[in-house]
């Protein structure tokens, strides 16, 4: 009785463990609700425009964007510039591609479309793994060869994320330093939510509590990003970036891919990658440093200190999303 305990047990775990994937039924407005699931995440995405509807973080229990019934909501939307929104107000097709119970993907197809970006079908292909706080977005934008012509594709991702209900910081690194600001109306009107020289392939959101999104574009693509304020209309600004413009021939794609991970427990991000991200405090006076590190995926790391360029200290340490490492 006991061994047949501890096996429902080890199942349960395992379960718990898993990751999971569904495609629910056409709704009344003709949208398909797709979840991806794990232990450390839920993402749902609407048919209507691909989006993103729901990502909520299980660790803190927060929900990280913001949606409603319209296409102009949510997080993952594919538009162009300078304000060309098609794709956010079309049924994308979904299937599930992998399901093996540790890896799941769906795939988010663009229909046939109208007018300008007739020739144009944009594809997603979201993967998510047990044991990880990210998802992986492989991303492919054909131009289809019934266009018989080369077209330029400049691929522009909009977003709202954040905590509802709290300041949220955006955060870019700039050849100045880490930007880190709450958006105002104010970085509206003068233009200056825009940055254009992004020096590592990431920006973030982060509310005050410590909970937010970090976002790692294809740095070799990415051209700019900035942060919307919104806070008059929604209780989210915006999150938005943008791929460097990229002529593609006919019956030819412009393939790329980002990554979205999740963060909790951070007062703030001074560097992020594919395996994690991290802050350093430091003292008063400067003379002690601390180094918080929340890992996307579990990943043993060795961090090295360098003074005048030269290594004073290494020390071996880990990423795990269940927990934060300090060094």
């Amino acid at each position: 009785m006991r061994k047949l305990l501890l096996l429902i047990c080890s199942l349960c775990s395992c379960s718990i463990m898993a990751a999971s994937i569904s495609i629910g039924p056409v709704d009344a407005a003709g949208s398909r609700f797709c979840v991806l699931e794990n232990q450390f995440l839920r993402a749902e995405f609407s048919t209507l425009g691909g989006r993103l509807v729901s990502l909520k973080d299980k660790r803190s229990g927060q929900e990280l964007t913001r949606a409603d019934a319209s296409g102009s909501s949510g997080s993952f939307k594919d538009q162009f510039p300078p304000m060309k929104y098609d794709f956010t107000k079309v049924q994308y097709l979904a299937r599930i591609v992998n399901d093996n119970g540790k890896t799941v993907a769906l795939e988010l197809q663009s229909p046939g479309m109208l007018g300008e970006f007739q020739f144009l079908q944009i594809t997603r292909v979201l993967t998510l793994q047990e044991g990880q706080s990210k998802l992986l977005c492989d991303l492919s934008i054909a131009n289809q060869k019934e266009s018989m012509a080369p077209t330029v594709i400049n691929y522009w991702q909009h977003n709202f994320f954040g905590v509802p209900g709290e300041d949220n910081n955006f955060l870019l690194p700039l050849p100045s330093g880490v930007h880190c600001a709450v958006p105002t109306a104010q970085s509206n009107s003068h233009g200056s939510s825009f940055f254009t020289q992004p020096v590592r392939g990431w920006l973030a959101m982060l509310g005050v509590s410590g909970n937010g999104v970090v976002i790692l574009p294809e740095y070799k693509r990415f051209e700019l990003a900035f942060s919307w304020y919104c806070k008059g209309s929604s209780p989210l600004d915006t999150l938005e970036w943008r791929l460097i413009p990229e002529e593609v021939p006919d019956g030819a794609s412009l393939n790329s891919s980002f990554e979205l991970g999740l963060v909790t427990g951070l007062a703030t991000i001074n560097g992020a990658g594919p395996a994690g991200c991290g802050e350093v405090r430091l003292s008063p006076d400067g003379s002690v440093a601390q180094l918080h590190l929340r890992g996307f995926r579990p990943a043993a790391v060795q961090v090295k200190v360098l003074l005048d360029g030269r290594e004073v200290a290494v020390q071996d340490s880990s990423l795990q999303p269940d927990r934060k490492s300090e060094l």
